[in-house]
């Protein structure tokens, strides 16, 4: 099962790259920095490398690009002089809102081979094996 669920997060991953850089001109791996920068406004730098499951330095050596492009803002945290938060500017969260619901809108439609209802069955299952398994840590 683990072999087959790794293939398949794969094929998604894949997938996901180049319906992004195609579209958006993004990778799948900016897109991820965006989105976990959405959902986490003010994460450091080792926050967001945690999240993303990356070194802190692959992270530190990325986010020029993503300041460059206006995609993100960094500014020092006030209670600690030395800490540097990041959140993602209007145009960021507009760009990843936007990949977020074509990649979506794609998914779904290459899983037009489920019947009705067993679509929404499977994610279910997948949400509760996510839980169990974030549980267990």
């Amino acid at each position: 099962m683990t072999r087959t669920l790794n293939t398949l997060v794969s094929k998604l991953n894949s997938s996901a790259d180049e319906i992004l850089r195609k579209e958006f001109r993004i990778t799948y791996s900016q897109f991820r920095y965006l989105i976990v920068l959405n959902e986490n406004p003010g994460f450091s730098v080792g926050q967001l490398a945690k999240a993303l499951s990356i070194s802190q330095p692959a992270v530190s050596k990325k986010i020029p690009e993503f300041l460059e492009q206006g995609l993100i803002a960094s500014a020092g945290d006030p209670e600690h002089k030395t800490k540097v938060v990041l959140r993602t500017t209007a145009k960021g969260k507009r760009l990843s809102e936007r990949a977020s619901s074509v990649l979506e809108a794609r998914f779904v439609n290459k899983l037009d081979f489920f019947q009705p209802g067993e679509l929404e069955k499977f994610e279910g299952a997948l949400q509760v094996m996510l839980k169990k398994l974030s549980e267990k840590g």
